[in-house]
């Protein structure tokens, strides 16, 4: 699989630093949230040939995405040290933690090819499926009715 994601992350920054003459050092907190899809290219080829039959081919192209949402928080350091424009700064930042939900909702599209030897290699759009969720109401509402619903 080729992955993929595209999404939109906003985050909040905040932190207590100390700075003299010609430096200064900040610790910050970072969380940070990001709502999206996650999935990719998937491809399959099989290939098989034997005297009688020949060449056969049967390939299957799928991209395939679920929606996504990610929260998380960072912590980190930022220090400068000099006067412009011969400052340094470095900043150093590592994740603390970081939760993905996604989802059983599966978007895409699937096409399915076949070659055999002998015979017209014709690709159509009508092989072209389209990958969507199967909704069961019933199934949904006797859950709910099951869990209850919280206030």
């Amino acid at each position: 699989m080729l992955p993929a994601d595209a999404g939109i992350e906003i985050y909040l920054k905040g932190g207590i630093g100390l700075s003299v003459v010609i430096a200064s050092v900040q610790g910050f907190i970072k969380i940070r949230a990001k709502a999206g899809i996650e999935g990719g290219l998937n491809m399959e080829v099989d290939v098989l040939w034997n005297p009688q039959d020949g060449l056969a081919i049967d390939a299957l192209a799928e991209v395939l995405f679920r929606p996504a949402l990610t929260l998380g928080a960072d912590v980190g350091l930022e220090a400068s040290v000099g006067i412009w424009p011969l400052e340094y700064t470095a900043t150093w930042e590592t994740p603390i933690a970081e939760k993905t939900w996604g989802s059983d909702f599966e978007l895409g599209l699937r096409f399915p090819m076949h070659y055999k030897e002998g015979e017209p290699f014709n690709l159509s759009l009508d092989d072209l499926e389209l990958v969507y969720p199967e909704f069961d109401t019933t199934k949904m509402t006797e859950d709910v009715a099951e869990e209850g619903i919280d206030e």
